[in-house]
């Protein structure tokens, strides 16, 4: 490795508007003339040097195998950056067979999860394989742009890369398939998700015929980026009432990061304890020494903490304001609006949804729900929904549409809903049911609207959502008002009480009653609410289940056959 200041910039890079850096900026730089590779770590027992370049000598390959070198060479967005190698392998590449140039990670091992950018060396197949770059969040692959395709999968695959980046996020693809220095355009684009980066590396996929056929050379990175600030408290958030993450800018050193008493809460004091993230070392998991109160502010303050370099900093304050999240229950969420038939659509997307709404006042998570209309109950995505607020819960194909109109909670396979009727559930996470609202087009009030373009909604959220008389047709002229308040909110709910239309015996010690509306859950087990006479005792009464419509009753003694009860 040799480190040596900045040389002028060239053509190329003064059409990319790079400022002129100061004389003191340094490169990471190898050729591998050295011979050695007292610079890398990593896997290095499976590299060698040889002849002048870096070449992957595996001795034990398996039949699938990732190894990987990295170098300690820091980035910033703070500085526009180039990033330069040749890439030789002596095969066409395929989706086993590639290598992959990591520009910026803030992990050494380049085979987890980590946060930076690399460039993958074809790996798609033949003719369609290319320069790509990627931007890596976690174990999460996002595709920033692609070369011209098939100019990497020839045998030898061989291409000189440059890659650009200035203080705007703004980066440039370039190559040259010759092993050369006329550089071409390959693409450009804008991100700046991870503005700083600790390591650039090189991971090799392969298999065993192709374990020696990787070679590299003429690395070169810069300018290095130079930390001389200490590291800024950014945010801070709450997991529970009792925990605290802070987060920070930078990778913070351990020492001075799990100690409790560098970390003090407003009216609770110092944390009880304090851990670095082993994946994240810019986030710090604190205990509380007592809970937090929901609604309440609070401010974070820090003092003494020391980055990697050894920057240490002084009192920092962070406020955010305790937000407590409890599980969705059947007392909490409600299924406020349905849109059965959409078609002919009014003012609204021609797609079938519900919407969810949040009646307790508490944030609810979403997590673990499910919903169905019959079948497999379908998974709701790990969300939140605020105190007395809407979601829009449809297909996920359907999700831009509907976006226009609220906050959307997209699935996948949304359960079709019948337009005469259906019975649409909500679950928790253990399957168990928190809400079952079986509608038909009754419910509608109006046979116009139950043609089609108009949604159901819930008249009181307050009430139940299983009483059809807490539900009518939507009087908004676009046909409903999805991710917003009904437009029937208000209006007075059906009074009547439910009706005993019959009841029927399956054995002599068991009646079942009728009723022509879901009843209260409360009904269940409330068998003094019943009497039957001449002289007959009931030992239990049961609300039948989803439909809550019909009441079994166990009677003491049995029923005798030809007397009149």
């Amino acid at each position: 490795m040799r480190i040596r200041p900045l040389l002028p910039l060239c053509a190329s890079l003064l059409l990319f508007n790079l400022l002129s850096l100061p004389g003191t900026a340094q490169f990471f730089e190898d050729d591998f003339s050295a011979g050695n590779l007292d610079a890398w770590q990593g896997q290095d027992s499976l590299f060698a040097v040889a002849n002048g370049e870096l070449q992957l000598v595996d001795p034990n390959p398996e039949s699938s195998n990732a190894t990987y070198l990295v170098a300690e060479a820091k980035t910033s967005i703070g500085d526009s950056t180039v990033w330069e190698i040749l890439v030789r392998q002596e095969f066409a590449p395929s989706s086993s067979n590639f290598a992959r140039i990591y520009l910026a990670s803030d992990r050494a091992d380049l085979t987890g999860a980590l946060n930076g950018y690399y460039v993958n060396i074809g790996g798609i197949s033949g003719s369609e394989d290319a320069l790509e770059l990627y931007r890596q969040d976690g174990q999460t692959d996002n595709l920033l742009l692609s070369g011209r395709p098939g100019e990497v999968g020839s045998d030898p695959s061989v291409a000189r890369l440059r890659i650009s980046r200035n203080t705007e996020g703004h980066w440039r693809l370039e190559a040259d398939y010759s092993g050369g220095t006329n550089f071409q355009l390959e693409g450009q684009v804008l991100d700046d998700t991870h503005p700083q980066g600790q390591f650039f590396g090189l991971l090799c996929t392969y298999t065993s015929t192709r374990s020696d056929a990787f070679f590299f050379d003429d690395v070169r990175v810069g300018p290095l980026f130079v930390d001389t600030e200490p590291p800024v408290l950014e945010s801070a958030v709450a997991s529970s009432p009792t925990r605290l993450t802070a987060f920070f800018n930078e990778g913070l050193d351990a020492a001075s990061a799990n100690n409790p008493a560098n970390y003090s809460l407003s009216t609770i004091g110092n944390a009880q304890s304090a851990a670095l993230d082993s994946d994240h070392p810019g986030r710090v998991l604190l205990e509380l020494p007592g809970p937090m109160q929901d609604g309440e502010t609070y401010t974070l303050t820090t003092t003494g903490l020391a980055d990697l370099e050894g920057n240490v900093s002084g009192t920092q304050e962070v406020s955010f304001t305790f937000v407590e999240v409890v599980p969705a229950d059947s007392g909490s969420l409600r299924i406020s609006e349905i849109m059965a038939d959409p078609s002919p659509p009014l003012g609204l997307p021609d797609a079938e949804w519900i919407e969810l709404f949040n009646a307790s006042g508490k944030t609810l998570s979403l997590a673990g729900v499910g919903f169905s209309s019959g079948g497999t109950p379908r998974t709701l995505p790990d969300s939140l929904l605020a105190p007395g607020s809407y979601a829009i819960l449809c297909d996920r194909d359907d999700a831009p549409a509907l976006a226009a109109f609220g906050r959307v909670v997209a699935i996948d396979g949304f359960p079709a809903l019948t337009n005469g009727g259906d019975a649409v559930q909500l679950t928790d996470a253990q399957g168990s049911s928190l809400l079952t609202v079986i509608y038909d087009q009754s419910w509608y009030n109006d046979p116009d609207k139950s043609d089609g373009g108009f949604t159901l909604e819930l008249i009181d959220p307050d009430r139940r959502g299983n009483c059809p008389g807490n539900w009518s047709a939507s009087d908004d002229p676009s046909g409903g008002t999805p991710g917003r308040a009904n437009s029937l909110l208000g209006r007075e709910v059906e009074q009547s009480p439910p009706q005993l239309l019959g009841l029927s015996s399956d054995s002599p010690a068991e009646l079942r009653l009728t009723f022509d509306e879901p009843l209260s859950e409360s009904a269940d087990g409330q068998t003094d609410q019943y009497s039957l006479e001449p002289g007959l005792t009931i030992e239990g009464a049961f609300l039948q289940m989803p439909e809550l419509q019909e009441v079994l009753l166990l009677v003491n003694p049995a029923l005798d056959t030809g007397t009149t009860y």
